[in-house]
This record gives structure tokens, sequence and C-alpha cells, in this order.
């Protein structure tokens, strides 16, 4: 898992829809040997973001699913 960095934007980032100025959260995934790429948003990541894995993005996606769910009735 990458390391999640909260930092304020010293420039716009209009792609991320990021002012200047703004608090935001970066992090860098890993698409093979020597490739990355940087993501930024203004909210913190959901787990299933900081993976490059199909089998864990949708692992961590079922997670969050079944979290939200309420407990059964008695």
């Amino acid at each position: 898992m990458p390391k999640v960095h909260k930092v304020k934007a010293r420039k716009d980032y209009p792609q991320f829809g990021i002012k200047k100025g703004d608090e935001h959260y970066t992090w860098s995934v890993m698409y093979g040997p020597r490739n990355s790429r940087t993501f930024r948003q203004l909210t913190p990541p959901k787990p299933s973001q900081l993976t490059s894995s199909e089998f864990l993005i949708e692992y961590y996606s079922m997670e969050q699913i079944l979290e939200y769910k309420e407990e059964p009735y008695d």
C-alpha cells in the first residue's frame, strides 16, 4: 500500500478540482516495474483506491459494502 500524504496545494489542479491553498490527499500507485501514477483528491482515499491489483480492488470494495450494512434483526 502506498503512503498517503495530506498536503497544501501550491498551485491549481483543475483536473482534480483542487485550488491553490486547499488541503488535499496525494499518493502514487505503481503500474509495472517503472510506471506509477499520482492521484490527488480532497477526501481521504478508500482502500480500494490504493492498489493496482484487480483482486484487491474487488476485495476492498466488498469489504466497504459489508461494513455499511446494518446488523441483522434478532
